[in-house]
């Protein structure tokens, strides 16, 4: 069996095979597929230019490691036979069939392949299938398809043509989909095979996919096809299982691979009984973990971590005083080297190994929902620890009792900038870096026409996600804060400049900071927020 059969393909993204800037490095957003599309992407007129493009760039682009499939021309034309031949000798890893309502339709496809690898002496068997169901008739015949050959790896559901076959339409609510998709995955599984969801076509509609993404999950798709780069991380995160969930795979697969050797089928793992049919699916949990980069170390670190309390007396640390203080802390270095440098070796040492005591995080009332006054009240109504700050509160532990849309967690510093730029209703303001959105928000809630920009498009829904979850209007945009915005000149009375900085504030909270940031990097700052701040004099 092709051992490319069962890899991970949580998300396979549409590309027009025709457009060179499609598809020249789409790597560098880290599918786990690529669907390079001869079919509905490219007009009739111009199938023999995107054949030409295609086949360069299988040839030519190193895609790094990213499984490559065609979608060819339905097998109803002239074309699809010539696609075949295309990819193949390009060197495609499979083909998807559009519209297969039968067995036969795989069939054919692969007598085709066959004859492609023979041609252009490609190893028998390399050029996986899968098929795509569009049709009522597709969808019954489910099962006969995903049998047909042992070259396709799996079917996946097209929902535009498949809801205009049963005279409806894609509502948003996923109903409409309901019966196809329990068909088909229940096909899937029957024959062995994977199964994959259709695209979300609304880009701007982020929460809906959400929900769609976490509904094909729960009812045991193996991936999502997407159609933009924004849809690929919150698929592959719906899909990351929890530190929970590995770590019970981990003793899943152990125990299973002891007790087979010891002639045991059945056994309990944390209480649970276990057999050999939890295996594939904890093998599956690992895989999936691994792709999401939360595998592999673990052992390795747990080892180090026995070892050192086993030996702790017995630790020498470096005499160099950089290199003691970055041992003792787990800081880097160059940051330790500034530290000392701007500070001194004592007061670095401090600023180093602080650790921040007090279990207490800073709320502020929803002004959409009651008043200050009205949500201290319910804090001291429900036995809630807080201390009162003069821009809301300081509470400890979980909020039991209190109405959940009646605060904002939101630290004192940033409700602090917003205060003191004295913004007044009906001001028009400008956040230029305003992702995750707090500060941006709380200017409209307190009357203000704001405009909430960041450089990175899944930023940006952040921003848009956050405000709707307050039932806040304001406009986010995606925007270059260092590039002049012609658009914006004398357009705000205030200008909100949040500019990136090292992090290193923040790093008691956050000690991941310290690990990806370099001298380099830091230095480099400086000149990134100059440029904004010189771009942002022209906005007001």
């Amino acid at each position: 069996m092709n051992p490319n059969k069962k890899r991970l393909r949580r998300t396979m993204m549409f590309l027009n095979a025709k457009k060179p800037g499609l598809i020249i490095d789409p790597y560098i957003y880290k599918p786990d597929s690529i669907m390079l599309d001869l079919e509905d992407a490219v007009a009739e007129k111009e199938k023999d230019a995107a054949r030409f493009s295609l086949f360069h760039a299988l040839r030519e682009i190193n895609y790094q490691g990213i499984e490559c499939i065609v979608r060819i021309n339905g097998l109803d034309t002239d074309l699809w036979e010539e696609d075949i031949r295309c990819a193949v000798a390009g060197g495609a890893d499979g083909i998807r069939i559009p519209k297969t309502e039968s067995p036969e339709d795989v069939k054919k496809v692969e007598k085709a392949i066959e004859e492609a690898e023979q041609e252009f002496g490609v190893e028998s068997g390399k050029v996986l299938i899968m098929a795509a169901l569009e049709s009522a008739k597709g969808v019954l015949q489910a099962l006969d398809i995903c049998q047909a050959s042992e070259r396709l790896f799996g079917i996946a559901l097209s929902g535009g043509d498949y809801t205009k076959d049963l005279q409806t339409y894609i509502t948003g609510t996923g109903i409409e989909l309901m019966g196809a998709r329990q068909q088909m995955i229940i096909a899937a599984r029957a024959a062995g095979v994977q199964c994959f969801d259709t695209v979300y076509t609304d880009l701007d509609d982020m929460e809906g996919f959400y929900k769609d993404v976490e509904t094909i999950h729960m009812m045991g798709f193996d991936g999502k096809s997407i159609i933009n780069p924004r849809q690929i991380e919150p698929v592959h995160k719906i899909y990351t299982p929890t530190n929970k969930q590995i770590i019970f795979a981990q003793k899943v697969v152990k125990e299973i691979d002891e007790k087979k050797k010891l002639g045991i089928g059945v056994f309990t793992v944390d209480g649970k009984m276990i057999d050999i049919a939890f295996y594939d699916g904890a093998k599956r949990t690992l895989e999936l973990a691994k792709a999401a980069g939360k595998g592999g170390a673990g052992g390795f670190v747990n080892a180090v971590l026995k070892n050192i309390a086993k030996n702790k007396t017995d630790i020498r640390y470096p005499s160099d005083k950089i290199q003691r203080l970055s041992v003792l802390y787990s800081y880097p270095q160059w940051a330790v080297r500034r530290l000392i440098e701007d500070y001194g070796e004592e007061t670095a040492g401090q600023i180093i190994s602080f650790e921040p005591k007090s279990d207490f995080y800073h709320i502020r009332n929803n002004p959409y929902i009651l008043t200050r006054a009205e949500l201290e009240k319910q804090l001291a109504g429900n036995g809630v620890e807080y201390k009162k700050s003069d821009g809301g509160f300081f509470v400890k532990g979980a909020l039991d009792g209190v109405d959940k849309k009646a605060f904002v967690i939101q630290s004192l510093s940033s409700i602090f900038v917003c205060m003191a730029s004295g913004i007044k209703k009906g001001d028009r303001i400008l956040d230029l870096c305003a992702a995750p959105g707090g500060k941006s928000v709380f200017c409209a809630q307190l009357g203000a026409e704001v405009t909430a920009c960041d450089i990175h498009p899944h930023r940006v829904s952040l921003i848009e996600k956050y405000a709707a979850s307050l039932n806040v209007k304001l406009a986010a945009r995606l925007n270059d804060a260092t590039v002049f915005n012609k658009e914006f000149e004398n357009a705000f009375d205030i200008v909100l400049c949040d500019v990136p900085c090292s992090g290193f504030g923040v790093v008691s909270s956050k000690p991941d900071i310290k690990l990806f940031k370099t001298d380099a990097a830091i230095s480099s700052l400086a000149q990134t927020q100059k440029k904004i701040l010189e771009t942002a004099c022209s906005y007001v």
